[in-house]
């Protein structure tokens, strides 16, 4: 069960396919419309009446933009699985702003995902228990090193990461509590891809030109 609305429809047009192609079912819940119940014989759950026994449960809300400390005109989202980071994507300001948000008029492109980069996002998921993860990750001009911004829980992901996602949740499903210990990704994007295709339909005017 997803807990998501619309805002989400084109992430879930990649991740509903993905999972139920692997034999697992799916189905979105808007959270206003689950109720809890607590009881003698434990907790259950409710959708307009009728009552639902999920397997796994993942959120899948934003609820409000999110402000930034000063960068250099770009930051990195690295995208971590069960702890493992996957793909990564710079996101720039717009000129003469500081805000790289898509939905404040940043732009994207692929990163590659080296060594160091993955290291801390990692470590990052890690620290804050995030099995789907989106580690925001400033560059320190000075320095040269990385340093962290925010892990996001439930972050909006692009087509490669869903893949990943739906191998994910439907290996949690099937194999319960040993599937985080276990489960690894098969690809992660370390090399430089150029494709239009890794990002939404909807976000391919944003892709960052230098």
């Amino acid at each position: 069960m997803i807990l998501g609305d619309a805002r989400d429809d084109e992430d879930h047009d990649v991740l509903f396919p993905e999972v139920r192609r692997r034999g697992v079912e799916i189905i979105r819940v808007h959270p206003f419309d689950l109720v809890t119940h607590l009881g003698p014989a434990g907790i259950s759950f409710t959708v307009r009446g009728e009552t639902l026994e999920p397997d796994l449960v993942v959120g899948w809300m934003l609820e409000e933009l999110l402000l930034w400390i000063d960068n250099p005109g770009r930051d990195i989202r690295v995208y971590t699985v069960n702890h493992h980071p996957v793909f990564a994507m710079y996101r720039y300001a717009p000129d003469g702003a500081w805000v790289t948000n898509v939905a404040s008029g940043g732009s994207i492109a692929m990163c590659p995902l080296s060594p160091g980069l993955a290291d801390i996002a990692a470590r990052a998921s890690r620290a804050a228990g995030t099995l789907i993860g989106g580690i925001d990750v400033g560059e320190n001009l000075t320095t040269g090193e990385y340093v962290v911004y925010e892990v996001n829980s439930c972050p909006t992901c692009e087509p490669p990461v869903l893949e990943v996602i739906a191998d994910f949740l439907a290996d949690a499903v099937l194999r319960a509590d040993s599937s985080t210990e276990a489960w690894a990704p098969t690809t992660i994007d370390t090399d430089l891809d150029l494709s239009p295709e890794l990002f939404h339909a909807s976000t391919r005017h944003l892709l960052h030109r230098d």
